[in-house]
């Protein structure tokens, strides 16, 4: 069977998609939860709900079977899944390349309208890796003849935060604005 997506509840209010989707994987296995999208209440916290995508479907019953058991116990709290029985569309390519980007690093300086900090001189092309859910950036630098330096910069789909379009500040550009959730552990 394919993907399956789940609504989960009676999450602590202090945490993050990252630390649902951690937990989740501690149960069925790495790799074995395919996105989660906490609720919010407001901007600051979630209000104790999630829909979360599942790898399979075996995966999605053995966490309601968890559940229901009261073992799946998150924080102290005692998760809450019920399946919904519709299946999850998987991309019919697992590989989408979209060549010759700008790839800019850029701040919010309204609410839709951003300011660019820096801006890739060459250009890049752009991976979205369905089978491994990764994005990708890969460009290079070309200096004399003699010398070329090839970046790649990679994110999980689970670290992306939110994808929206902003317009770039005084222009009439419109682009995509990825943020990243990410957490440094020494």
């Amino acid at each position: 069977m394919g993907p399956r997506k789940a609504f989960v509840s009676n999450i602590p209010y202090e945490a993050i998609a990252a630390d649902l989707v951690g937990f989740l994987e501690s149960v069925v296995g790495e790799g074995g939860i395919h996105s989660a999208e906490l609720r919010k209440n407001g901007k600051i916290r979630n209000n104790g709900k999630a829909t979360v995508h599942f790898e399979d479907e075996e995966k999605g019953e053995l966490v309601q079977q968890l559940a229901m058991n009261k073992k799946l116990l998150f924080r102290t709290r005692a998760l809450r899944v019920k399946l919904d029985r519709a299946v999850v569309q998987t991309p019919k390519h697992s590989l989408i390349l979209l060549e010759n980007n700008l790839l800019s690093f850029a701040c919010l300086s309204k609410k839709d309208e951003v300011c660019v900090l820096w801006s890739s001189n060459p250009t890049v092309n752009t991976e979205f890796d369905f089978a491994t859910r990764r994005l990708r950036f890969l460009f290079s630098v070309h200096g004399t003849s003699a010398w070329k330096l090839e970046y790649k910069m990679e994110f999980i789909f689970r670290d992306l935060h939110s994808i929206e379009p902003v317009t770039i500040h005084s222009t009439t550009t419109t682009a995509l604005l990825l943020q990243v959730c990410l957490i440094v552990f020494n």
